[in-house]
């Protein structure tokens, strides 16, 4: 895995390797939930996704089919780093030290690349020497870190996490080389910053479904209270949270996670029933005579609501809107 990632970033635009790299998280979920057992819920895999989009807000790649070969040089790399990533969690469990696990990693790793140094030795200046010893250290200091998170929690809820280097090397870029980001990877930084809070509450319990978003408020000094956390990350938090009350139905019915349907199907089951209640009572047969809805989701559909009456219940008393604000495309059943 290093040795195809030091291939990319020699090979590929360093925006394009990156987001190569980004990729290893999500081979970490599929891994674990593969061969760890370690199932995954719809809240992180939400929270990884748009981890995922923030960082292309940062790192912009574009990609050539003339890089082919470094290109896949750089996703074999993820993959190999996911699979290690899962490995170190499988030791952990087992009772292995991080130190252990860190000194195997290295040592095979020097091994690894010995005879390549041997036969392409070059003497190098201090000041390069210097550098490479800092990076060492850096690596090390960073691989007991992961090492030792992976060992103590669940892959699935320490992935999201790996997405915060691209923050801090924006701040070391800033600090070493006096590089400035510009407006979309401030955008980046935002997303990422804000799903990690999310995450990081979901899993101390503070949030269990939807409606607990719109409670958020009454922890604010609990919120205030957590290391890395500051005012005004929390009260851009709360207030994003506050102005999707605000949003359209199609962007409410995405946000549910009803199964098999994506913003394209909520916008066409808005568009054709425009408020929630409407949506609510029809029937199956209903719903498969419109345009595009077919009888999986229509199924799916009817028994989300079923099964869930309360809950839109509780959204309403939080003064969600609830009711298409677009363009109409009123269903027959609801005509005049």
């Amino acid at each position: 895995g290093i040795l195809c990632n030091y291939y990319a970033l020699g090979h590929l635009l360093l925006s394009d390797a990156s987001m190569l790299g980004k990729l290893s998280p999500f081979v970490v979920l599929i891994c674990s939930y593969i061969f760890l057992k370690e199932k995954m819920n719809g809240f992180q895999v939400f929270s990884i996704i748009v981890a995922f989009i923030g960082s292309l807000f940062i790192i912009r790649p574009g990609f050539s089919l003339t890089e082919m070969l470094p290109a896949l040089m750089g996703l074999i790399g993820a993959i190999a780093a996911g699979g290690a990533y899962t490995t170190v969690r499988f030791l952990g469990l087992r009772g292995e030290r991080g130190p252990f696990i860190v000194f195997f990693f290295s040592a095979f790793s020097c091994i690894a690349v010995l005879p390549y140094i041997i036969m392409n030795f070059e003497p190098m200046t201090m000041k390069q020497l210097g550098t490479l010893l800092l990076a060492g250290v850096a690596a090390s200091g960073g691989q007991f870190g992961v090492t030792y998170a992976y060992k103590f929690a669940p892959a699935r809820d320490i992935s999201i996490y790996d997405y915060t280097q691209v923050i801090f090397a924006a701040i070391l870029g800033f600090v070493v080389f006096g590089e400035l980001p510009d407006g979309f990877s401030l955008i980046g930084y935002i997303i990422i910053c804000g799903i990690s809070i999310l995450m990081y509450m979901y899993n101390m319990g503070y949030l269990k479904n939807v409606v607990d978003f719109y409670e958020l408020k009454q922890y604010k000094e609990e919120l205030m209270e957590l290391e890395g956390f500051g005012n005004k990350s929390i009260n851009n938090l709360l207030s994003n949270i506050e102005k999707s009350k605000n949003n359209s139905l199609e962007r409410l019915l995405f946000g549910l996670g009803i199964r098999y349907v994506g913003s394209k199907t909520a916008k066409i089951l808005a568009k054709n029933y425009l408020n929630i209640d409407n949506l609510i009572k029809a029937s199956y047969d209903d719903l498969i005579k419109v345009k595009d809805i077919g009888e999986v989701i229509a199924k799916s559909v009817v028994e989300y609501f079923q099964s869930n009456r309360q809950l839109i219940e509780e959204l309403k008393k939080h003064n969600i809107n609830m009711s298409y604000l677009g363009k109409t495309n009123v269903n027959e059943n609801f005509a005049g």
